[in-house]
């Protein structure tokens, strides 16, 4: 058997390395390389045995096979600084990398040379292989190499051009002090090639390493089905089977890769406290190690009840690929070879916009550093080195495809070469290859329906669910459901569900002793056993409210035959105060702000010893909160049932929440999110001059507002911090945030009364006056998934709780809606990147039926921009205007991506391309037009600045396919387009 080895051009040597990229840095230190031969050839195999030997024997098996190549080619002495070929021939296993580490063979004499703290390990494992020489900290590593190198008199040395632990300084003085007196030869991939075929030992090693790789992804795959489970448990519990069972670390981390991170290469990230949730997958890419051979494995997993269509497609593909694979890989067969016959297997999902890997396989075995092992020998990809798969070579097979939507799926297996196919090393544990199916735990849907129970004695009906059709006198574009909260628990809010169950909660958690019945059977308790006896204390609850919260709690205490104290902001209007009031709760009115009252209500309520119950959380103040949203989550869990109870077969695209501090918000998207509405877009809504959570995901970390900002009409939303407890949801699962002004407010007021719905000015009046608003801006509609077969829910979190200021709204006729000042002047937009939470189902199913192609037009005014962001594969599209005389200006472009993009909310009407080398597959946009007047002076396709390669700029248009300026321009330049920038990225497509 002849194996040859061919020194790669592909990778730099240290000369390349010194020349090409430090020649100005180095060049008072730098020699002229001396001349290295870059092509030896292996006529010598390693002895293959049928049994597995001592290892010191078969070590010594290697050394002498080596020997035996380093005669024929006349090398004396061969340095070798490869941490793999290390440890291939004497065990050598540190994972640490000084200079000058090296192990040297010569005909007599095989000799480890590290620091003195390294050696440690190379005199514990087979000294009668070897000796060892340390040198001393502070010493110089590549003087003690040369030393030791030159005192075996060598005419010729071997040395590693490729390896990982020499810089080119290092290399540059090693090899000119050893051709001052030898003649060098590069033997870099020669050791390499010997260890490629692997023996029966190794293989055996290998079947361990493949059993832990197994043990390491069934753990992975229990911890996902645990409840509140996020990329970091899964990691942990992943290593932990790793290691617990006599594994070594791994030379990569253990990749867990949640939703559309999946598509995202050797994502080692952590989604912090982030929860995997259903109608999202689950990437896992998991490696075993024993005595430093590895395996690894790839698994997808659906957290759902059952396999979205285009998901299942992948699965099949992706399976026949990794079959077609192993049966391809017979000895003598070619990398490219290989690559084809799994590329042809899952080639139809190009046309459904997946991306296929470049890299479908690579060797596998010893590896100190980040690889599994020895890719740099074999590699299955379409530009391979020109060689032959061996016999007895070991493989990770990776057929791994992903999507800018669904992610990444994928199956591996580490392979053995055998004359009738590869063969699997994982195990007979090893799970399935195919997506696993998780059924998502359901902690938030249980929370609702305990809260039901306990109120099962007070609340006897459900509110209402009312539906207005398109059309009608709202002229609404879409069918609209209104959750009606005007009238819970006789009150005029939502939120007097969250206060009463919390007040409950808290007696029984401070008066267990009087009421044993909830110790020994709390889930038989109700709210009405809570009710204060004539003997029993009286306790203080307090809180700071703009109103609603104020009102709930207060009749919660007036219900138990408790008291309330309620903080109110100054803004607040009378009759609220007088509600409150009527309610038996004490309202002390501040001179503060509201989040400066929620302050102060918190600072009295500790000194005079009272019950704070405040419906946002803070550091170290979440158990109350915690308690107020878990009874808003009954009101979603009402909207489904109801959803299940009407005739129609109606499918929720949309949930429209107004957003004060968020708690109710990310209560109700909590609980969407684990129900079968799960693929719902969410949408939140807040006002202009008080949107936390806007300017929160905008600059994507939790933004506090300054206090005392524009006063609005909808002062129970009139917040300038988002709660600790709702912002991890919103800042995950919401899709777009919107702000709107007062105008909005009160027109919704208005479409409210006109059919009937006693709604508030933050209640059903910020959405319906939200959807009448945006369907007169087809850009913002469509930024959001809007259309004519949208089903979208609102909620009318508050009645007439201002019934002055409500009579003074209504007084004014509803307008008819093309009247409307849309558009940006009344909403801002912004819509949440795709690559911080993926969103399937729902409006994205919802769109299917639109068409393919549609033309987004956009009338700018004067020297303005307007930036269109969408919800899915899109990219922003600004267009500029220098005009001073002409408003109308008019750009619009249109273009068909069907082929590689699913059609859903905000597909790509304007597109770019990638630039040259960076498109990957075929995988091509490759038609970027537009008709635009010549006032137009800039055109910018853009995405998040996020993005992988968000920050590369197209300065020519060289880089682009087609280009297409005004209505009877054909290929056109730089100059005439003005500045054109394209940030692309394949994450948004």
């Amino acid at each position: 058997t002849t194996i040859q080895c061919h020194f790669s051009d592909e990778r730099p040597t240290p000369l390349d390395i010194a020349t090409k990229q430090t020649k100005a840095t180095l060049a008072p230190h730098l020699m002229a390389f001396p001349e290295i031969s870059k092509t030896l050839v292996v006529d010598e195999p390693i002895v293959q045995t049928t049994e597995c030997l001592p290892i010191a024997q078969e070590r010594a098996l290697r050394v002498a096979a080596f020997r035996k190549f380093l005669a024929k080619e006349k090398i004396d002495v061969a340095v070798i600084q490869d941490i793999q070929d290390i440890n291939w021939f004497c065990g050598y296993t540190t994972p640490g990398a000084p200079p000058g580490q090296a192990l040297l063979v010569s005909s007599t004499k095989i000799l480890v040379c590290s620091r003195k703290l390294e050696v440690t390990n190379a005199i514990s494992m087979h000294p009668e292989l070897h000796e060892s020489a340390g040198y001393d900290e502070g010493g110089d590593p590549i003087g003690h190499l040369l030393e030791q190198t030159l005192k075996l008199q060598p005419g010729c040395v071997g040395v590693q051009s490729e390896n990982e632990r020499t810089t080119p300084l290092d290399a540059n003085r090693l090899y000119n002090g050893l051709a001052s007196s030898c003649t060098l030869v590069d033997i870099s991939t020669v050791v390499r090639a010997m260890r490629s075929p692997k023996s029966h030992n190794e293989l055996s090693l290998m079947r361990r390493a493949g059993e832990l790789c197994a043990a390491s992804m069934n753990a992975a795959l229990e911890a996902a089905m645990l409840p509140n489970a996020t990329e970091d448990t899964i990691a942990a519990a992943a290593s932990y089977a790793g290691r617990a069972d006599g594994g070594d670390w791994t030379s990569y981390p253990q990749f867990v890769a949640y939703g559309s991170n999946g598509q995202r290469g050797h994502y080692a990230g952590s989604s912090t406290g982030v929860r995997i949730l259903p109608g999202k997958s689950l990437f896992l890419e998991l490696g075993g190690c024993y005595q430093r051979y590895h395996c690894a494995m790839m698994r997808t997993v659906y957290i759902g009840a059952y396999l979205p269509p285009a998901l299942g497609l992948a699965e099949k593909s992706v399976a026949s690929a990794i079959a077609a694979m192993r049966a391809a890989l017979v000895p003598g067969v070619t990398p490219q070879e290989v690559y084809h016959a799994a590329h042809d297997a899952m080639s139809p999902l190009l046309k459904h916009g997946w991306i296929i890997s470049q890299r479908l396989g690579y060797s596998i075995g010893i590896s100190f550093y980040t690889d599994w092992g020895e890719a740099s020998e074999i590699n299955i990809c379409p530009r391979s080195k020109d060689r032959r798969i061996p016999l007895h070579a070991t493989l990770h097979l990776i057929p791994w495809v992903r999507h800018p939507v669904y992610g990444g799926v994928g199956f591996s297996d580490t392979v053995v070469v055998t004359a009738e196919g590869a063969v699997s090393l994982l195990g007979a544990n090893k799970p399935a290859e195919k997506m696993v199916l998780i059924q998502p735990t359901t902690p938030h849907l249980d929370q609702a329906l305990t809260v039901r129970e306990f109120f099962k004695d007070t609340l006897k009906e459900p509110t209402p669910l009312i539906k207005l059709n398109p059309g009608g006198p709202l002229e609404l574009g879409c069918t609209v459901l209104v959750k009606d909260e005007s009238s819970r628990l006789g009150q005029k809010s939502f939120k007097a569900i969250g206060g009463a169950y919390t007040a409950a909660q808290l007696l029984a958690q401070i008066s267990s002793n009087s009421n044993p019945a909830y110790s020994q059977a709390p889930e038989k308790v109700t709210f009405s056993d809570f009710v204060r006896k004539e003997d029993e204390q009286v306790h203080v609850f307090c809180t700071a409210s703009d109103g609603n919260h104020g009102h709930g709690l207060a009749w919660a205490a007036n219900f138990l035959g408790h008291k309330a104290i309620i903080y109110y902001p100054a803004s607040v209007a009378k009759s609220r105060i007088e509600h409150a009031e009527s309610l038996g709760a004490e309202v002390r009115v501040s001179t503060l702000g509201y989040d400066d009252t929620v302050a102060l209500a918190a600072r009295t309520a500790a000194q005079e010893g009272w019950h704070l119950i405040q419906d946002t959380a803070w550091e170290g103040y979440t158990a109350v909160p915690r308690n107020i949203m878990a009874g808003y989550k009954l009101i979603a869990h009402e909207v489904l049932e109801q959803i299940d109870a009407m005739a129609s077969s109606l499918k929720l695209t949309h949930a429209v929440l107004q957003v004060g501090v968020g708690s109710f918000a990310a209560a109700i998207t909590d609980y969407l999110k684990e129900s079968k509405l799960s693929g719902v877009s969410i949408i939140t809504l807040e006002p202009r001059g008080s949107a936390c959570l806007y300017k929160s995901l905008q600059a994507g970390v939790k933004t506090d507002l300054p206090p005392d900002g524009p006063e609005t009409i909808s002062v129970g939303l009139d917040c300038g911090v988002v709660s600790d407890l709702a912002w991890p949801t919103l800042r995950v699962d919401v899709h777009a945030a919107v702000t709107f002004t007062d105008n909005v407010a009160a027109d919704g007021v208005r479409a409210a009364h006109a059919v009937g719905i006693k709604a508030g000015e933050s209640g059903a009046a910020t959405g319906l006056g939200f959807l009448r608003s945006v369907w007169g801006n087809e850009a913002q509609k469509r930024a959001l998934g809007l259309n004519n077969k949208s089903n979208v829910l609102v909620f009318n979190t508050e009645g007439l709780t201002d019934p002055e200021l409500h009579a003074k709204l209504v007084a004014e006729s509803l307008a008819p809606r093309a009247l409307l000042p849309g558009g940006e002047h009344s909403l801002e937009i912004h819509v949440c990147p795709l690559d911080r939470s993926l969103h399937l189902g729902g409006a994205l199913e919802a769109e299917a039926g639109e068409e393919k192609t549609e033309t987004a037009s956009f009338c700018e005014r004067t020297s303005s921009s307007f930036a269109l962001s969408a919800m899915k594969p899109v990219c922003s599209l600004v267009v500029e205007s220098s005009s001073e005389s002409d408003p109308e200006n008019r750009f619009s472009a249109s273009e068909d991506h069907s082929e590689h993009c699913p059609p859903g909310p905000g597909s790509p009407s304007v597109s770019g391309v990638y630039p040259d080398g960076l498109a990957q597959d075929n995988f091509y946009p490759d038609i970027w037009s537009a008709e635009a007047s010549p006032l137009v002076t800039s055109i910018q396709v853009a995405t998040p600045a996020t993005s992988d390669i968000g920050g590369k700029e197209l300065e020519t248009l060289k880089d682009m396919e087609k280009f297409q300026l005004g209505p009877s321009a054909a290929r056109t330049d730089i100059e005439q387009a003005g500045t054109i920038a394209a940030r692309l990225n394949p994450v948004e497509y």
